[in-house]
């Protein structure tokens, strides 16, 4: 599939790692599947911007800091899509190549306006969780 295919990112938001999106309708996961962007890096690359969250497809990351590693499956920045003023991880790639699907906090947000009130709550549903 195209990096534009939404099954292969909605797997990927319903990882069980994933929890922030475990409350949502399967409709509501495919709407962030089709805001949520793929990225291909390769090693020494470092990610984590504030106000975007990861999830890993493919590849091992490192956080710089705690030594903590990401496989496929794993969410790096788990609350960074909710909340652009938390301080940002450096991790980097340590694979030959790896695959990430990033969420903008400026996304979601903007389907929060768009999308009816149960996503919303789907949302604080899954923060409460965490």
């Amino acid at each position: 599939p195209g990096p534009d295919a939404v099954l292969p990112k909605v797997v990927l938001l319903l990882s069980p790692s994933a929890r922030i999106f475990a409350d949502l309708l399967a409709i509501y996961v495919a709407e962030i599947a089709t805001v949520a962007e793929v990225l291909h890096l390769v090693q020494g690359e470092t990610i984590c911007r504030p106000g975007e969250t990861y999830i890993v497809a493919r590849g091992v990351f490192r956080a710089k800091a705690t030594h903590r590693f990401f496989r496929p499956g794993c969410v790096i920045q788990e609350l960074h899509a909710l909340c652009k003023e938390l301080a940002p991880t450096e991790v980097i790639c340590i694979s030959t190549s790896a695959t990430v699907l990033r969420i903008r906090e400026t996304e979601i947000f903007e389907l929060m306006l768009r999308l009816p009130p149960k996503f919303a709550l789907g949302i604080l549903k899954g923060l409460v969780r965490i």
